[in-house]
């Protein structure tokens, strides 16, 4: 019998594609979404943004330096880069349909007209989760498409109108609101064969968890009152992970107990939490840690964007990767984030759906 994750219930180690696999496609878009579905990753990262009118966008920026629109400029600006821009700083309807992310990235050449398909342009949160059916049926495995939400920084509030607390209030609602339709229970005809006489399956819901890096942000979600009837799990910040190390000088003994402590009791525990680390700082002690509180703990392998220098696992050349990712399966990590969903899927760690795709049988090859 195979260890699941407690989280989003699947065999571990479970694969993330991280903004929907940005190694191998154009970053948090809807044709990165397919493309990660495609290839088997179980669970879809995506990151929140907020424009400076209040609407939710996914992208992980806060910059645009890979995100050009159809005539080479952004209003006044004559450079077809957004260099000095961040999304924050944009209205909504002044990318709405003409804001398309390069793939891959070459600031010194202009992007060809066949790289503006609707399927590369930056779509807000609602569009995405209208989009979860499509992506749904492109799944190789029963069930629906499951999410790692993270919310960035703007989610704060947009600097231009941060503590206005009306407006805050509306985005926050606006999310909870489509985290709920995210969440539904969606039918699934893989579940109730066409030909069965039982009556349909009314669905699974949805697994979702929500990460922020900003603990400020991550505890307002916790405590929204919206969240009260809704069963979405939350993520450990950077800041309330290696609080107790620094405060300490020692690397674990004190985890167990912090971490109680910050969930509400000795038997709450981590079974509403993910535990997500950079994979470097990952050690046995640490997994048998947050499995006993009954929480998961997942491996970061992408890139760090923010630790300049620091190159991602999943970079490294097959030998070493594979080396590292043995290592980490024998730790009982519960799943791994990864830019390159496909990259392991086809050399590391094949999919296990017994269910192929619409349109394939079982002998086709997985990739």
């Amino acid at each position: 019998m195979s260890v699941r994750d407690p989280i989003f219930d699947r065999p571990r180690p479970i694969l993330f594609a991280h903004r929907g696999g940005a190694g191998e496609a154009p970053e948090s878009t809807r044709e990165a979404f397919l493309h990660a579905v495609g290839v088997c990753a179980d669970v879809l990262e995506i990151d929140l943004q907020v424009t400076s009118d209040g609407v939710i966008v996914v992208w992980h920026g806060p910059g645009l330096k890979n995100v050009y629109n159809s005539s080479g400029r952004l209003s006044k600006q004559k450079k077809y880069w957004f260099f000095s821009k961040k999304i924050g700083d944009h209205p909504w309807p002044a990318l709405e349909g003409k804001a398309w992310v390069e793939f891959p990235y070459n600031r010194w050449q202009k992007p060809p007209v066949s790289h503006q398909p609707r399927k590369r342009l930056l779509m807000t949160f609602e569009e995405f989760v209208q989009a979860l059916p499509e992506f749904d049926a492109a799944k190789r495995c029963k069930g629906p498409v499951h999410l790692n939400v993270e919310l960035k920084e703007t989610m704060g509030g947009a600097p231009r109108w941060k503590g206005d607390n009306s407006r805050s209030s509306l985005i926050w609602e606006q999310l909870f609101g489509l985290l709920e339709t995210a969440r539904r229970p969606v039918p699934d005809s893989t579940v109730t064969p066409p030909q069965s006489t039982a009556s349909p399956t009314s669905g699974q819901a949805r697994e979702i968890l929500v990460t922020s890096f900003d603990l400020e942000i991550l505890q307002r979600f916790r405590n929204d009152p919206q969240r009260t009837n809704l069963p979405i799990h939350s993520g450990i910040s950077i800041e309330e992970q290696y609080r107790p190390i620094r405060k300490h000088g020692k690397r674990w003994p004190l985890l167990k107990a912090y971490l109680r402590h910050l969930i509400g009791g000795p038997r709450a525990a981590l079974n509403d939490a993910g535990f997500q680390t950079w994979w470097g700082f990952v050690t046995r002690d640490l997994v048998e840690h947050v499995h006993e509180e009954q929480g998961a703990l997942h491996a970061v392998i992408s890139r760090l964007s923010w630790v300049p220098g620091l190159r991602g696992l999943d970079r490294k050349k097959n030998a070493k990767l594979g080396a590292e990712l043995a290592a980490l399966k024998a730790m009982g990590v519960d799943g791994v984030m990864t830019d390159y969903p496909k990259k392991l899927r086809s050399q590391f760690w094949p999919c296990s759906c017994a269910t192929p795709p619409s349109g394939t049988s079982a002998s086709d090859p997985v990739l």
